[in-house]
């Protein structure tokens, strides 16, 4: 009995995946029956309106120069009873998985560890990323955030992770800077948000031995200058904020502030130091700086230093920071060393947030940063700090 050979219809509209098996392809949208049963990803082609690829990492938009060449779409992005036209194009799968990568560790892993307060955790997963979507300079240093958590925390991918988290923070960095001259009500939370991430990642960067954290010889670190930043931002639109997506950050700063009345604590290590600063007689201008620099510090011993973790927010370590005079920052900038040894001092509050992988071993070269700028008589100013920390000289 002879048997007859079945014939198919031959078609050149099917996806290159089946042609290159030489089956014939079901040209399903947007992936034929084949592709999605073997788990790769479907190049159909279809008619040739749709032939146009995206570029990697983009999603395919309408040719708007062409109209007939795709459906009327509305405001949703698909006409009725349709997929929206990148997903009829077949470009569904150009997505940039890196990125998507990063923004999920950052929603689900790295907004935890930026704060202690439930809240301003919730802000930071929610309210940060939803700025982001109107704001790619945001977005950007989220991205760069979440690199260098997980360059952190996975060694066999490390190198990747930090090549990624500089790429992102540079394009962040170089978006931010041609909008910060023109502070608005539209833009003034991303840019405050941004300059917070851009803190934590100076904090958080891999450091090699020898670089300077606080002094280098142009005058204070970046990352100084960066978070005092802050403040002026604050100063130039403080309603905006107050009333803005980073309201309840804000909210809590200024509770953290103006509660920070704690009473003076009894340790004598300040006064100790108080007394050593006096006994050098500066003039009395500088005199009233120290002491007023060293009377906020003592209030913010009184509210961290000894405490459980669980009873102060990250913030109330750095409100000394934010709070002390600019003419301080300009005798520390000039290496005097009692600006110097009252930032030793500091570096003991730094120590109680060392639990957070951001600022992990920050107190120890902050101090060692300050015991080479000091001379031999200078360094026993320090000792308690240096004690406290648990930082050995080389």
């Amino acid at each position: 009995m002879s048997t007859s050979r079945r014939s198919h219809r031959k078609t050149r509209t099917g996806c290159n995946n089946c042609k290159r098996r030489k089956i014939k392809c079901g040209e399903e949208r947007p992936a034929c029956t084949n592709c999605t049963r073997h788990s790769i990803q479907c190049d159909f082609v279809g008619t040739p309106s749709a032939t146009t690829s995206a570029s990697p990492g983009n999603l395919q938009t309408p040719d708007t120069d062409h109209p007939d060449s795709t459906p009327s779409v509305p405001a949703n992005g698909a006409t009725q009873g349709e997929l929206p036209n990148y997903l009829v194009n077949g470009n569904a799968l150009s997505l940039n998985l890196v990125h998507l990568e990063l923004l999920h560790n950052f929603t689900t892993s790295t907004s935890f560890t930026l704060s202690q307060n439930p809240l301003l955790r919730t802000l930071w997963r929610i309210n940060v990323p939803q700025i982001g979507l109107s704001y790619t300079f945001v977005m950007h240093g989220i991205l760069s955030l979440s690199a260098l958590h997980l360059a952190h925390f996975r060694s066999d991918r490390r190198s990747f992770y930090l090549s990624c988290a500089q790429a992102e923070h540079e394009t962040a960095l170089r978006a931010a800077s041609s909008i910060l001259p023109n502070i608005t009500e539209d833009n003034c939370s991303a840019l405050y948000v941004f300059a917070a991430i851009t803190c934590v990642f100076a904090w958080a960067s891999p450091r090699k031995p020898g670089d300077f954290l606080l002094i280098t010889n142009d005058g204070i670190a970046e990352w100084l200058i960066l978070f005092r930043g802050t403040r002026s931002i604050i100063d130039l639109s403080p309603e905006m904020l107050f009333n803005g997506p980073l309201g309840p950050m804000f909210r809590s700063g200024a509770r953290a502030i103006h509660g920070h009345n704690y009473a003076i604590n009894g340790d004598d290590h300040l006064a100790e130091l108080r007394h050593f600063i006096e006994a050098t007689k500066p003039d009395q201008a500088a005199m009233c700086i120290y002491n007023k620099c060293i009377e906020e510090l003592a209030k913010s011993f009184a509210a961290v230093y000894g405490r459980d973790v669980s009873l102060f927010e990250s913030g109330n370590v750095f409100v000394w920071l934010y709070q002390v005079e600019s003419e301080y920052l300009m005798l520390l900038s000039k290496r005097t060393p009692e600006a110097l040894a009252i930032f030793a001092y500091f570096c003991v509050l730094i120590k109680q947030l060392e639990f957070n992988w951001w600022i992990e071993g920050m107190s120890s070269r902050l101090i060692s940063n300050i015991f080479y700028l000091l001379d031999e008589d200078h360094r026993l100013w320090i000792r308690w700090p240096m004690e406290e920390v648990g930082w050995i000289p080389h």
